[in-house]
């Protein structure tokens, strides 16, 4: 994905920017189903939640501000960005 939008940026330029969001660990429905897999599915999820820096799952709420903001004027200049909202994951 990161590769692809950057050869978008760069041959849709200037018609469109292009962006990607990389999201980590988000608190819905499907994280609860993939956590059934484990034996102790509540542990699943809270060791989900410690491994991040900011010990916390991501909320849909944080994903939809983010793109909120991509797609406003107070971003125009950010452009061929993958960017990573993940509490911090990617950073250690």
């Amino acid at each position: 994905m990161v590769s692809l939008i950057r050869q978008v940026a760069i041959d849709y330029s200037p018609i469109i920017r292009a962006n990607v969001l990389c999201p980590g660990s988000v608190e819905t429905p499907m994280l609860h189903d993939s956590a059934a897999a484990f034996p102790d599915r509540s542990k699943a999820i809270a060791d989900a939640a410690d491994r991040t820096p900011m010990k916390r799952l991501g909320t849909p709420e944080d994903i939809v501000n983010t793109a909120l903001f991509l797609a406003c004027e107070d971003s125009s200049w950010i452009y061929g960005t993958a960017l990573s909202i993940d509490g911090g994951v990617m950073v250690c």
